[in-house]
């Protein structure tokens, strides 16, 4: 099916990395027969489509060259892809910042023979600030044109999962598009195929940071913040 691109607005798919960047751009790629573009100056973040396992699978077809979104983790590269005058909607995905910090620092850290606890603080901070400034981003965008997905929603092992992914179809305006069950599990397995796990060095890293974050945070702060424009009081 050809889809009309005229009711299918262009996305900033802004998160934190280990968010399920990665699956939403699948999703919208495979629902809207049109690429995703990875993040500026990344030469390996290529759309998903063209990628190892969906050339394997096949599952994702192309039937439009322009962009239907732009992917961004940190906020300096959203601003990268403002030169887009066809950007007009922000896409937030969040996960737990816990999980999410400790997943993508664990991943640096593991290339360290010693990680100490002091190197530790000062990375959590830094990516911490990262985190919140894309919450102030989407806070930024008119309501009308931002919508928020959360990465534990798209990733469930319940029906609250494809209920997440065709709430965003909705919201991206995909006409006559309303996925199934099994429709969505493939997607789901091409996104899966393309990330790798931790070792077990990096494991031990990665519960050593989650410490240091929930200490600073907490997932019920950020969502209050989402929904309110404010922090909880202390």
């Amino acid at each position: 099916m050809k889809l009309e691109r005229r009711f299918m607005p262009v996305w900033h798919v802004a998160s934190y990395p280990r968010s399920g960047n990665h699956l939403v751009r699948a999703l919208l790629e495979y629902a809207t027969q049109r690429p995703t573009m990875g993040c500026p100056g990344a030469s390996r973040d290529t759309p998903i489509h063209s990628r190892n396992p969906n050339q394997q699978a096949r599952l994702i077809v192309i039937s439009e060259a322009e962009p239907i979104a732009y992917k961004s983790h940190f906020t300096n590269q959203i601003q990268q892809h403002e030169h887009d005058h066809r950007i007009d909607r922000f896409l937030l995905i969040t996960r737990d910042p816990v999980e999410a910090i400790a997943s993508h620092l664990a991943r640096d850290f593991g290339k360290r023979l010693i990680v100490t606890e002091r190197h530790i603080r000062i990375a959590v901070e830094r990516e911490l600030n990262a985190y919140l400034s894309l919450l102030y981003a989407y806070r930024a965008y008119p309501d009308e044109r931002r919508y928020h997905i959360r990465f534990e929603d798209l990733t469930g092992a319940d029906d609250r999962s494809l209920e997440a992914a065709n709430s965003l179809l909705r919201a991206a305006r995909v006409p006559l598009m309303q996925l199934d069950e099994a429709e969505w599990q493939r997607v789901r397995a091409i996104a899966k195929n393309s990330q790798s796990s931790l070792s077990p060095s990096k494991q031990v890293v990665r519960d050593r940071i989650r410490a240091a974050v929930a200490e600073r945070i907490s997932l019920a702060e950020a969502a209050h913040f989402l929904t309110t424009g404010l922090w909880p009081a202390e």
